[in-house]
């Protein structure tokens, strides 16, 4: 036998040979989850984990989405460039229409507008109104605060959103890295 081994058989010996014992018995209780629960009649120990949401320096997951732009106007927009401009719709999630959010992103001006509010109206959104730093054809709008709805409610999602265009500016595309 190697003494690699010979090592592995004594350490599994001696975790053998010293039994532990847990603090006491886990037991799932339906609508508390799962709770130590002890012999003796000792108050009952919950395993609960309390999260907060935090804005990390980097990218957790990210996205990359085309969609069609429109010559058309929105109901309200703010004062634009007369070329390289962009309007279209950011759809969270397949086809969901309750996170679509509309979008212009003037080029020339490094500017992108979001209606947060869902009324088509993209002069009312003050915080909907993001600056790049990046000129020309790809723009990076960083710290994009969203609101999406969730089966559990309003949450904002904080993006970064690299945006540029098919060249012949039909098709926008965009990659969304979620903070």
């Amino acid at each position: 036998m190697t003494l690699r081994a010979v090592r592995v058989l004594l350490v599994a010996a001696s975790l053998l040979a010293l039994p532990s014992r847990a603090p006491a018995a886990l037991v799932y209780q339906p609508g508390e989850g799962w709770v130590y629960e002890s012999a003796d009649g000792a108050p009952r120990i919950s395993n609960e984990l309390v999260l907060h949401q935090q804005t990390v320096p980097y990218e957790l997951a990210s996205l990359y989405r085309t969609f069609d732009t429109t010559n058309a106007p929105f109901l309200k927009e703010p004062e634009v460039s007369k070329q390289g401009v962009f309007r279209g719709v950011m759809r969270f999630g397949r086809k969901d229409t309750n996170n679509a959010i509309a979008l212009i992103w003037d080029q020339p001006r490094s500017k992108l507008y979001l209606d947060l509010n869902g009324n088509l109206d993209l002069t009312d959104d003050p915080a909907g109104v993001f600056g790049s730093s990046n000129k020309g054809m790809q723009q990076v709008f960083t710290n994009v605060t969203v609101p999406l709805k969730t089966a559990a409610g309003l949450h904002p999602a904080i993006l970064n959103v690299r945006l540029w265009s098919d060249g012949v500016g039909r098709k926008l595309h965009g990659q969304f890295g979620r903070r």
